[in-house]
């Protein structure tokens, strides 16, 4: 089965999404993405866990 460019854009429009985990959070969250604290556990390091769904999202929190 190929896909067409329509499904392609589905998909990116609504399957796909990005998880970004750092050690702080930052001065800027763009609208629209999620933000998830992260429990504490011996051994994990990331506190905080963004989640974009769009690549214009991805690139203002990398940004940030």
């Amino acid at each position: 089965m190929q896909l067409t460019k329509f499904d392609r854009w589905l998909r990116e429009k609504f399957v796909y999404e990005t998880h970004i985990l750092t050690l702080r959070s930052p001065d800027h969250i763009p609208a629209g993405v999620r933000v998830q604290d992260i429990p504490e556990k011996p051994g994990m390091r990331y506190k905080h866990l963004f989640i974009a769904r769009t690549n214009k999202q991805v690139d203002e929190m990398v940004a940030a």
